[in-house]
């Protein structure tokens, strides 16, 4: 299976945990508030799938110091997920009704961007084979 397999697999699994999160705070915080409180539990349970599974090879020893470093890369898929989420919400009247849309499609655009930090900064030790499939080795 490609790390890039296996990374959408885990996003998936974040995304999961993201809307839950997110319908069950809404009526607490709000439609933006609570998408900030689903982001951080997201984000944490993606992280040590990430490290557990799809960069097993190639994790650091320091664990602090890695998921302090996957949360500092993380912030430029995190602006371009909330940024398309809000952007849709505030232009788009069926958008604030069905916010999990919203959130869908600014998962896929801030997965793009947190694949290519997480295999060139976080876990830099990324065999690039293993994420095209063409080219892969590993099963």
């Amino acid at each position: 299976m490609t790390r890039f397999i296996k990374f959408c697999a885990t996003g998936t699994i974040g995304f999961g945990v993201d809307a839950s999160v997110l319908v069950f705070l809404i009526p607490i915080f709000g439609i933006f508030g609570a998408r900030g409180f689903s982001f951080f539990v997201a984000f944490t349970v993606t992280w040590v799938i990430n490290r557990i599974w799809t960069f097993s090879d190639v994790r650091s020893t320091r664990p602090a110091q890695e998921w302090s470093r996957y949360g500092a890369v993380q912030v430029l898929g995190a602006l371009t997920n909330m940024s398309v989420y809000a952007g849709l919400i505030l232009m788009f009247p069926w958008a604030e009704r069905y916010p999990v849309l919203s959130l869908a499609v600014g998962s896929g655009f801030g997965m793009v961007v947190n694949f290519t930090l997480a295999r060139k900064v976080v876990f830099k030790g990324a065999n690039p084979s293993a994420d095209n499939p063409v080219i892969s080795s590993e099963k």
